[in-house]
């Protein structure tokens, strides 16, 4: 009894710790402008922990699943949904949601973030854009990665010439998370800070348009400041952390509306303004 117990009691508290930790941290290691609205980063807190309750117990029936989510939709668009690292089908869950109810076609990408490199992985993602291209010429392709999956998307467009329409990054540690040096795998690695792959990425220059989304209490990205770029960034100012931004109705909305102004060469002017407010 006792030792069923002690694991009930694991199982409770590990979400909400590891959020608290997680957060504290990169609250310290981030500048003033992204330590601010403390109420609002608290509501984030809760969020966040009550998601990882349920990518707690989803992460082993996904990741048991021979393929993921996909889905053929009536309008012209096509996203491919490319999560982060250690993620599984379920954090692109509202993303999918949002998609099915627009009409759109999607598929989610699977990654193996503990087999091989990030270059690899975008390898295998510009193959399976390429053949998407073959087997619908019409549609327009926007890559959609949260975390690791925005890296990802950006190196297999910007480096290996991947023949996307569209990127949008949602909470993508574009200058690296010293929070990497704690996973396990070259793709953490490659997401430290200061990575030879972040290098090489910094100096491609960008071959597709790209709409980024960061949040200022991201939970993961550490400083903060680091999922921004100097262009085109929506900045979530609105108690949203790094894996519940990606649930965020107001938020998906503005990504994909600002993904397929991009796709349709019309920018993402409106998407672009910084969302305050968010449900």
């Amino acid at each position: 009894m006792a030792p069923l117990l002690g694991l009930a009691i694991l199982l409770v508290a590990v979400p909400p710790l590891y959020c608290v930790i997680t957060l504290s941290v990169t609250h310290c290691l981030s500048p003033r402008r992204y330590r601010a609205e403390r109420i609002r980063g608290l509501l984030g807190l809760l969020r966040e922990s009550l998601l990882q309750y349920a990518v707690f117990f989803r992460m082993p029936v996904d990741l048991a699943r021979s393929r993921w989510t996909a889905h053929q939709g009536t309008s012209g668009y096509h996203f491919v949904l490319l999560p982060g690292y250690l993620e599984t089908d379920f954090i692109c869950s509202g993303v999918q949601r949002a998609l099915r109810a627009g009409g759109h076609s999607f598929s989610t990408y699977r990654n193996v973030p503990l087999v091989g490199d990030l270059r690899s992985q975008a390898g295998r993602l510009g193959r399976r854009v390429s053949d998407l291209r073959r087997r619908h010429p019409s549609r327009r392709v926007i890559l959609f990665g949260h975390s690791m999956g925005g890296l990802v998307a950006r190196y297999a467009v910007n480096v290996l010439g991947c023949p996307a329409d569209a990127v949008v990054a949602v909470a993508t540690p574009h200058a690296g998370s010293h929070l990497a040096r704690l996973g396990p795998g070259m793709c953490a690695r490659q997401m430290e800070p200061g990575s030879a792959f972040l290098a090489e990425l910094r100096q491609a220059p960008a071959m597709r348009p790209l709409l980024n989304v960061c949040t200022i209490h991201d939970s993961l990205v550490a400083p903060r400041d680091s999922a921004a770029l100097p262009t085109d960034s929506v900045l979530v100012t609105s108690g949203w952390c790094h894996d519940a931004l990606f649930f965020s109705k107001d938020v998906l909305a503005r990504a994909i509306e600002g993904g397929i102004r991009l796709a349709d060469g019309a920018g993402a002017r409106a998407a672009d303004q910084p969302l305050v407010h968010a449900d």
